[in-house]
């Protein structure tokens, strides 16, 4: 898309503080970048508060990224049981449309029924992997958000807002 983001900042005492992007291009109003108000003038920001910052917008983009991969698998695994149960109805001498890429392939009841049986397979094993990445990275973030409340108090937000 031809979309352009500002990137975020955090001002501090005067001082301005670059939110990094992550990798990815996202809509911009789904991501919650550490957002810091009304710091104390005794509260200085240093080098390490600098990346834990940088650390936890990066780590919160990508446990979003995550979160939507998730909900997308978890449709796709609705579809796949929906198939399947589909197929239970179908007469086992009928050829079956699968859809592979872009174009439908006819095959067996029996071939259609192993290929979605497969296809579950494989996403169940993406949802376990997405799974254990999301408790991985929401591990990270409590962590760094103890750290950041401890230093700046309610000075810095660093809750995910609902839109």
């Amino acid at each position: 898309t031809g979309e352009t983001f500002q990137r975020p900042s955090i001002t501090i005492n005067n001082t301005k503080l670059l939110v990094p992007f992550p990798d990815t291009h996202v809509n911009e109003g789904s991501r919650n970048m550490s957002q810091v108000k009304n710091i104390d003038k005794d509260t200085h920001v240093n080098f390490e508060d600098q990346q834990n910052i940088n650390l936890f917008a990066r780590k919160n983009a990508k446990l979003q990224d995550i979160l939507e991969q998730i909900a997308e698998k978890e449709k796709d695994m609705q579809n796949l049981e929906d198939a399947s149960s589909e197929l239970m109805l179908t007469d086992s001498t009928d050829l079956v449309p699968y859809q592979i890429g872009e174009v439908f392939v006819h095959f067996s009841s029996e071939e259609t029924q192993e290929r979605v049986e497969k296809a579950k397979l494989d996403v169940q094993e993406d949802l376990v992997r997405l799974r254990a990445s999301s408790v991985e990275i929401k591990a990270i973030l409590n962590n760094l958000k103890a750290k950041l409340y401890s230093r700046f108090g309610d000075s810095i937000n660093l809750e995910t807002e609902d839109l």
